[in-house]
């Protein structure tokens, strides 16, 4: 890969990062309906910042593991998994599910670059469960962790 494309890449991942952190909007009500509810939000946020073409849904991911990323941006520069706060809490199989998934896309499809771990929550602040989830993926190389708070708007 030459130096341009490395750099034009990282731009591009630093933009999605931006985007998710402070421009995406997850409505509190989407949030507590279902992940798919909120995965078609954020898909749709994606598309109207970066364009249909550049935003793929349920990417299958690896040959050797039947995986699905939720969504994948520009042919493989970065996939995202979202994941909802509540059901990590709650869920010891969510949650380390969470940590195979992530753990799998970083090894088997998104070498040379990075996937994010998006996770929406009610709160303000991380519970101590993410937090430690933060911790353990924070580990894998080529994993970003975003944090994302519902908003009480409507979803857009």
């Amino acid at each position: 890969m030459a130096l341009f494309e490395k750099f034009r890449n990282k731009n591009m991942i630093e933009e999605i990062k931006t985007f998710l952190e402070n421009d995406l909007t997850i409505s509190k009500k989407a949030c507590s309906m279902s992940e798919k509810t909120v995965e078609k939000s954020l898909v749709k946020q994606l598309a109207e910042r970066f364009g249909d073409k550049f935003v793929t849904e349920q990417c299958s991911v690896g040959e050797h593991f039947n995986m699905k990323c939720d969504v994948d941006m520009f042919q493989g520069l970065c996939g995202i998994e979202l994941k909802l706060a509540e059901s990590l809490e709650n869920k010891a199989e969510e949650f380390h599910r969470a940590i195979g998934q992530i753990a799998c896309y970083a090894h088997e499809e998104y070498t040379q670059t990075c996937v994010i771990l998006l996770i929406v929550g009610q709160e303000p602040e991380m519970s101590d469960k993410i937090k430690e989830l933060k911790a353990i993926v924070g580990q894998l190389r080529r994993v970003e962790f975003i944090y994302k708070q519902a908003a009480n708007k409507k979803q857009q």
